[in-house]
């Protein structure tokens, strides 16, 4: 890794130093909750600010195209995704394994972000441009869709499902909570058969997760231990359906014991295939992916992510309070 220049950017510029100082923002309206559009907007004066090339799209292929050409050209700098874990899912999907990216987290769920530290201040995002530190990640692929954090199978995938089918708009943590109803009143809980690595075969199940990342809604430690740079996806399946045994999990999982439950499963594979007899939906980093049979495949080193160093996030965050409105490498 090289050391971080001493001068700042926007004068080594000056001076006629070539380096690489295209920045693509791709911007999703609809992800997160209020008008960001201020936000996004100063982040990019922040980064015109510094000398660099900044084009800004709300349209995510658009902002994909633009970033690739870069790219290959070898003008880009970094590709800056701003929304919720499903947005940068979306982008990172659309972009090749190797271009950096840097995620500026203003979605309802930020799970990815919270597992690398990343804050939401724009300070923050700007010093990930300038000299961020590379953090490769694995991926996995469901179905050939691509997913960063985890990708689960059931009760949860059903309340998902029922969100988006009713989303106007923005959507808010509490919006989960009627379609969270209509799932515990009329989810059947089918049987999940997964198989791993083309010959492990799980007890039969009513819930399955696969974790990439360590991350889960309110920080449920289901897996605590994956590594996303591992090369594998971990699995964790949960034998009993219907609403108690559902909650009696969840109890176990914050208490850190559900592991020692017979009717957890646990496993860590490179391929997972899982199948019901019945109609069974999936969700892919909090938006609805489709319906079983699911076929998933871990991508090694698939995402080439630029963060800033965790002291320096503390110190623009102090920065980012008192509203400066200039950052130096």
């Amino acid at each position: 890794m090289t050391r971080p220049p001493t001068m700042p950017l926007a004068e080594r510029i000056a001076l006629g130093e070539t380096e690489p100082r295209g920045v693509v923002i791709g911007f999703n309206p609809g992800s997160g909750s209020g008008d960001r559009r201020a936000k996004v907007q100063r982040l990019a004066d922040l980064l015109a600010d510094q000398g660099l090339d900044v084009q800004l799209s709300t349209e995510i292929r658009q902002a994909a195209d633009w970033a690739i050409s870069g790219h290959q050209a070898g003008s880009l700098r970094a590709f800056v995704a701003v929304g919720g874990d499903g947005t940068v899912r979306t982008m990172a999907e659309l972009l090749p394994a190797g271009l950096p990216i840097v995620v500026h987290p203003l979605g309802t769920e930020n799970l990815l972000a919270r597992h690398l530290g990343i804050d939401r201040s724009e300070t923050s995002v700007v010093q990930s441009v300038l000299r961020g530190e590379e953090h490769w990640l694995d991926a996995g692929q469901a179905n050939g869709q691509l997913f960063l954090v985890m990708a689960s199978c059931g009760f949860d995938a059903d309340v998902v499902h029922r969100t988006h089918s009713r989303r106007k708009g923005h959507i808010q943590r509490w919006d989960y909570l009627l379609p969270a109803l209509e799932s515990i009143w009329n989810y059947p809980y089918a049987p999940l058969h997964v198989s791993c690595d083309n010959r492990e075969q799980l007890r039969p199940a009513r819930w399955a997760f696969v974790f990439n990342v360590p991350r889960y809604a309110m920080n449920m430690p289901i897996v605590p231990d994956a590594d996303p740079a591992d090369g594998l996806l971990d699995v964790c399946t949960f034998r009993r359906g219907s609403l108690l045994p559902g909650l009696a999990y969840i109890a176990t999982i914050f208490l850190r014991r559900h592991r020692a439950w017979t009717t957890t499963q646990l496993a860590r594979a490179a391929k997972i295939l899982i199948e019901s007899p019945e109609p069974v939906p999936y969700q892919l980093d909090g938006d609805p992916g489709g319906w079983l049979p699911l076929r998933i495949e871990a991508l090694p080193r698939r995402v080439r992510l630029l963060v800033v160093p965790k002291p320096l996030a503390g110190k623009n965050a102090q920065l980012a309070r008192r509203d400066k409105c200039s950052v130096n490498t």
